[in-house]
């Protein structure tokens, strides 16, 4: 079977299927249920779509350049996305299978991708990255990136490790201690880390002059980081969730 986990990154999966942000189900049926239009510019259009969750009810937010007509029947709007937008350029293909790269912004952003387990604070600065870069705001999308990785570091009490002399271990150093401490994580997500050359061993400050990251530094960037965050966070505790089950499997049974 091909590896198809690229579909737990998006939200529109098809015309009538979505991995929806709220109840975090994947491939749920979903309708939208109002539009809109406003001015993103004095040249540009921007199209708005609410999508209702047919699991939990809730309504997110999704913004477009592309204006989908929305026609009205049996009580409700129909979805609209299985036809190419009215605006849709005449020499490119629409590709339903595709219909999330069509648009740019979402609301909630990307919560469906970073677990619960994670710290809050972690969650929400990766989340924010993530809306950030949707947005194409790559000087938000690095800072927020680049203080997600620190409040990492700081919940696993690495700032406070000292060196042989009893001085602070620079970032690159945090990040192989990090690495020894792991050794059931690939070693490549830390090494990858590691090199990242604008880093500092102090917090981020608001004050501070960074370079954004370009997009390829930054996909590439947060991906691995969203690894280390899964594997970390994620993994043990599913572990121990299936270590669980299988022992009360066995409750009050005798094994010859």
């Amino acid at each position: 079977m091909s590896d198809q986990s690229e579909l737990d990154r998006k939200y529109l999966l098809s015309h009538d299927s979505f991995n929806c942000p709220f109840c975090n189900r994947r491939s749920v049926v979903y309708e939208v249920v109002d539009n809109f239009l406003f001015d993103w510019s004095e040249e540009r259009k921007c199209y708005g779509y609410i999508i209702k969750c047919s699991g939990c009810g809730n309504r997110s937010f999704h913004l477009s350049y592309y204006n989908w007509i929305c026609s009205y029947g049996n009580g409700r709007y129909l979805n609209p996305f299985r036809s190419e937008p009215q605006n849709f350029p005449d020499e490119e293909e629409y590709q339903i299978e595709h219909l999330d790269k069509y648009f740019f912004y979402h609301h909630p952003t990307s919560f469906f991708t970073i677990d619960d387990r994670i710290p809050k604070i972690i969650r929400e600065l990766i989340a924010e990255a993530d809306g950030c870069r949707k947005m194409n705001w790559l000087i938000g999308a690095s800072g927020a990136l680049r203080k997600g990785i620190y409040k990492f570091l700081k919940d696993q009490n690495v700032p406070h490790v000292k060196d042989d002399k009893g001085g602070s271990l620079s970032y690159e150093e945090q990040i192989k201690w990090l690495k020894n401490k792991h050794t059931l994580v690939a070693g490549e997500y830390f090494d990858a880390l590691s090199n990242i050359q604008d880093m500092v061993s102090e917090e981020l400050h608001e004050d501070k002059d960074w370079e954004p990251w370009t997009r390829e530094e930054f996909d590439y960037l947060i991906a691995t980081v969203k690894a280390v965050l899964h594997e970390i966070y994620v993994l043990p505790e599913e572990r121990k969730g299936m270590l669980t089950r299988v022992l009360q499997l066995g409750v009050g049974k005798k094994v010859k």
